[in-house]
C-alpha cells in the first residue's frame, strides 16, 4: 500500500470525525434552544402564602397548589406601587392582612411562571428553582446557585 493512499484514508478519518462531532454538537444546540423560552415568556408572581402552609407543607406541595394561593396574591408593577382600589388608604402596603382572612399571616413568595408551553426539561428548572425560592424566601437569592440548578437539570 502506498503511503500516499494511507494519508488519504487517515485525512477522510478526521474530516469524518469532524463533520460527526460538528452534527451532534448542532442538534444539542437546537435542543437547548427549545428548552428555555425567551425571557419575556417568564415572569415572576409574587403569592401571598400562609405561613402556616410554609411550615407545614412541603415545597412540593405548595408549588402543586399554587393557583389556590394566587387568589391572594398583590400585583406589583415595576414601578413598586400596588395595582388595585386603595379608596381611602394614604400608603398602600404590600402586605395588606385584609385580602382573605384577618386572622391569617401571610408571607409573600416569588414564583417564576412560563407563559408559553413548556417541556420536560423547563419544567424540572422550573419546580427546582421555584423549590429553592420557596425555602430561602426571607434571604436574597444566590445566581450561582440557581445557575448550577438550571445547568444540572439541562443535562
Amino acid at each position: 500500500m502506498k503511503v500516499e493512499t494511507i494519508e488519504v484514508i487517515l485525512v477522510c478519518l478526521i474530516v469524518s470525525i469532524q463533520l460527526y462531532v460538528f452534527a451532534r454538537t448542532f442538534i444539542q444546540i437546537s435542543v437547548f434552544r427549545r428548552i428555555i423560552p425567551k425571557v419575556t415568556s417568564l415572569k415572576i408572581s409574587k403569592v401571598l402564602v400562609p405561613v402556616a402552609d410554609l411550615e407545614r407543607l412541603s415545597p412540593k406541595e405548595i408549588l402543586a397548589n399554587i393557583a389556590s394561593y394566587k387568589g391572594a396574591a398583590v400585583n406589583v408593577p415595576t414601578n413598586g406601587v400596588p395595582v388595585g382600589d386603595f379608596s381611602d388608604l394614604e400608603t398602600p402596603t404590600l402586605f395588606e392582612e385584609s385580602y382573605s382572612n384577618h386572622d391569617v399571616e401571610r408571607a409573600e413568595v416569588n414564583i417564576i411562571e412560563s407563559e408559553v408551553k413548556t417541556n420536560h426539561v423547563l419544567d424540572n428548572i422550573l419546580f427546582s428553582v421555584n423549590n429553592y425560592l420557596l425555602r430561602n424566601r426571607g434571604a436574597a437569592s444566590d445566581f450561582n446557585l440557581i445557575k448550577d440548578v438550571v445547568e444540572r437539570n439541562t443535562k
